[in-house]
Formats: structure tokens, sequence, C-alpha cells
């Protein structure tokens, strides 16, 4: 699989995070089961293995790694990113 560019990863977790807050806010109603599904395969593929099937972000993401990168923060339920 090819692995996407950090501006495009970040677009694609938002964008799945988004999906899936809106099947949260739609569930009541029906929603759209459609994009529902996509958002939530969406997320699974390109953001669940490093912010969580949780959205619970990695180990210690507040630190920087030896590379000077930072590990990938949790999301809250609208799809934000938590810096708590």
């Amino acid at each position: 699989m090819r692995r996407l560019g950090r501006p495009a990863t970040i677009g694609a977790c938002a964008l799945a995070v988004a999906l899936v807050a809106v099947a949260a806010y739609s569930a009541a109603g029906g929603g759209r089961r459609a994009e529902i599904a996509a958002g939530r395969a969406l997320y699974a593929a390109h953001c669940a293995s490093c912010h969580g099937a949780d959205l619970e972000g990695q180990p210690e993401w507040q630190r920087t790694l030896p590379s000077g990168r930072m590990p990938a923060p949790p999301h809250d339920a609208s799809g934000h990113t938590d810096y708590g």
C-alpha cells in the first residue's frame, strides 16, 4: 500500500474522524449508513494505526521522539485533536 504524505495523512484522518463523529450524531436519526461505513473504513485504514481504534492516540504523545517528530495525539468525539 502506498503511504500518504503528512498533509494527506492529516487530511484523511480529519475526514475519517469527522465522518465517525457524524455517525455518532446521526445514529439516533438513522443517518447516512454508507457515509458512516466509509468514514469508519477510511479511519481504520489510514488513521487507527497511529491514533488508535478508540481515538486514544499514541502513548506519551506529548513528548518529542528522538527523530524530532511527535507521536499521534488523541482525538475527541467531535473529531478534533485533543491536546488535553
